[in-house]
């Protein structure tokens, strides 16, 4: 908030289970833009350790702050991507923005990572959002494979074993259905892994640009400008475990912080 000097715009929402919440995103009045927190109504936090099901679970709600932020006019929208509960592809975020995905009786599937596998035609809307996307994520994860998005990350968000082969088989057939409609090869691009493969859409249809979310905010922030003058930084995540030094912010800080001869804690 106060180095885009933004609002906070309260939104209904729903969470990853499709129950009503309330959720929030930035807004910046002069520029227009939006600031949305892909966590905020697509989290794994907003479950129980038993509701944890990414066989179930949507971003539907990421997508109702999408197009809240597009129905009031936003020039931009900085989407991060972390922290979900999700491995939907994105199907959730899609369909609040008008995709219909359709099964081969072309009946319109429910967007959870169970579906994917069902794909059997994608319909986009009759027109696309004239907005510059902004994808930040922290992650190098590829789309699908043993370093994807099923299989890093889904055991965490409640998935067994078999879930995880099913999953990853459905975000493969995702990427070959948007290769077959729009041309686009996601398995190769890195990061498409991140918040379950939730950016797949908005990255194949709509040009988005992908951005490293730590360096992002690093820039966006003036960090290390406050590093220079700084005694002591203190840092950290809900883990710090190999993926903490694999891309996300604790492996961006601790050089940063080393080049200015600033003694790290992390937390």
């Amino acid at each position: 908030q106060h180095f885009l000097k933004t609002k906070t715009i309260l939104v209904p929402a729903l969470d990853p289970l499709g129950r009503k919440i309330q959720a929030a995103y930035e807004w910046q009045p002069r520029k227009k833009w939006a600031v949305i927190e892909l966590a905020a109504a697509s989290g794994w936090t907003l479950l129980k350790e038993r509701e944890r099901n990414p066989m179930r679970t949507s971003t539907l709600g990421t997508g109702l702050l999408l197009a809240h932020a597009l129905k009031k006019g936003a020039r931009k929208i900085i989407l991060g991507l972390g922290g979900s509960a999700t491995n939907d592809g994105g199907m959730g975020i899609a369909h609040a923005l008008g995709f219909r995905c359709l099964d081969t009786k072309g009946k319109v599937l429910s967007p959870s990572g169970a579906s994917l596998i069902h794909i059997h035609r994608i319909v986009p809307p009759p027109k696309l959002p004239d907005v510059q996307w902004e994808l930040c994520a922290d992650v190098n994860n590829p789309l699908y494979g043993k370093k994807g998005a099923a299989c890093t990350f889904a055991p965490q968000k409640g998935a067994t074993l078999a879930e995880v082969a099913v999953l990853d088989k459905g975000l493969r057939h995702l990427s070959a259905q948007i290769k077959k409609h729009t041309g686009d090869q996601l398995s190769g691009i890195k990061g498409m892994g991140a918040a379950g493969g939730a950016m797949c859409f908005l990255h194949a249809y709509m040009k988005s640009r992908i951005h490293h979310g730590a360096d992002w905010m690093i820039r966006l922030s003036s960090m290390e400008k406050s590093l220079k003058s700084a005694d002591l930084l203190i840092t950290g995540e809900g883990a710090i475990d190999e993926q903490s030094i694999d891309g996300k912010l604790i492996s961006r800080l601790i050089p940063l912080a080393k080049a200015h001869r600033v003694p790290v804690v992390l937390v």
